[in-house]
């Protein structure tokens, strides 16, 4: 089974299935704000897996210094992370409620594109999906839409909370694999790292992590495996996450030394060139609502090759106006609306199906969402 050891950004994490339990003692909080200013930014990081790597992960508790300047690296993998905006992004339309991208790059690797895109706010963190672009000869598009919701926010010592996550492969018919992942998410410490690239104030998130793989073979479970692992993530505002490490498969010693791979951050810089332009869409395309259904707000998107008049209106199934929401000249671009269904007189519409409709010049493009009361 693999066990690749994710980097940045909980890569692994999937959906919430326990509310965050604050404690008014917190040595610091991360909020939705502090992920969101990453964007501009580019990491370099550092890693090592798939070996037995000394490791001092240190205590739990408050005010902890962990020092991990003079830990050295055998054969390290260097990766870039980049941030920012989904405007020009190769398969941002598919994402519209999307707010932050994170671009994944490993150098002299397989040419391709792979991103993961997000939605922050100050409750949630929420991964859409992700997509992968390769290029020349190859030309193919790979997107995955997910859906997770990763944390709320805001991250503080003594928060819990409980992930799982499962994939069904089919093989032929009547053969098939099933893959889950839970994990017990805590905070557990809070204090100082210190990288070589300085000292950074910090909480560590501890993930015990338990991954199964099931055959099934015509209805009947012919093998089943399980592997757990305990995990440590450092994170802080302004770099996210500084340091991880992963025990060995089925450690149980949250004190473990011994470790199957491990990593730090070791630059951060602003992104320069061409990724933070946004690239102008080639056609008028009105986009499929996120989230939809929806409760109690959704986001409208659309895209325009050239500066126009628009209006976007949204419509009852039964063809009666309820609400404008865009009229006027707008620039070229992708654009986000926001509707929280309510009228034009401010009052909450009825539960069911509505259309929302993009007028750009002669062009009139119609899609249709479904409100849940």
């Amino acid at each position: 089974m693999n066990k690749r050891l994710r980097v940045a950004f909980f890569m692994t994490i999937t959906l919430l299935l326990v509310g965050n339990v604050h404690h008014a003692f917190a040595q610091i909080t991360i909020t939705g704000a502090d992920l969101l200013s990453l964007a501009g930014k580019q990491e370099t990081v550092l890693l090592e897996e798939e070996g037995n790597y000394t490791f001092n992960s240190g205590s739990s508790g408050g005010n902890q210094v962990w020092d991990f300047r003079n830990n050295n690296f055998i054969s390290p993998t260097t990766s870039i992370h980049k941030y920012y905006s989904p405007q020009g992004t190769v398969h941002a339309n598919v994402f519209p409620a999307a707010n932050l991208v994170h671009e994944f790059v490993i150098p002299d690797s397989l040419d391709g594109e792979f991103y993961n895109f997000y939605t922050i706010n100050s409750n949630f963190f929420v991964e859409l999906g992700d997509s992968i672009y390769f290029g020349g000869d190859l030309d193919t598009s790979i997107v995955s839409m997910t859906n997770d919701t990763v944390a709320a926010f805001p991250l503080q010592f003594g928060d819990t909370w409980q992930t799982a996550s499962a994939d069904t492969q089919s093989i032929v018919p009547g053969f098939f694999t099933i893959d889950t992942d839970t994990s017990m998410n805590t905070i557990d410490a809070w204090g100082t790292v210190r990288l070589p690239m300085g000292d950074f104030e910090c909480l560590r998130l501890r993930i015990d992590d338990k991954t199964t793989n099931t055959t099934v073979a015509n209805g009947i479970v012919v093998s089943s495996s399980s592997e757990s692992t305990i995990q440590y993530r450092w994170l802080a505002k302004g770099a996210f996450e500084l340091a991880w490490v992963q025990s060995q498969p089925g450690e149980t010693n949250p004190n473990f030394t011994d470790a199957w791979g491990w990593g730090r951050l070791d630059a951060v810089e602003a992104i320069t060139g061409i990724e933070e332009s946004a690239a102008v869409p080639e056609e008028i395309d009105l986009l499929q609502n996120y989230p939809n259904p929806f409760n109690p707000e959704t986001t409208i998107a659309f895209e325009l090759p050239r500066s126009a008049q628009v209006k976007l209106d949204i419509y009852s199934i039964l063809g009666q106006k309820v609400r404008t929401l865009v009229e006027g000249s707008r620039s070229a671009g992708h654009h986000n609306v926001a509707w929280d269904a309510r009228d034009q007189f401010g009052k909450q519409v009825a539960g069911g199906y509505y259309i929302y409709r993009l007028q750009v010049g002669n062009t009139v493009q119609t899609k249709k969402m479904l409100f849940l009361k």
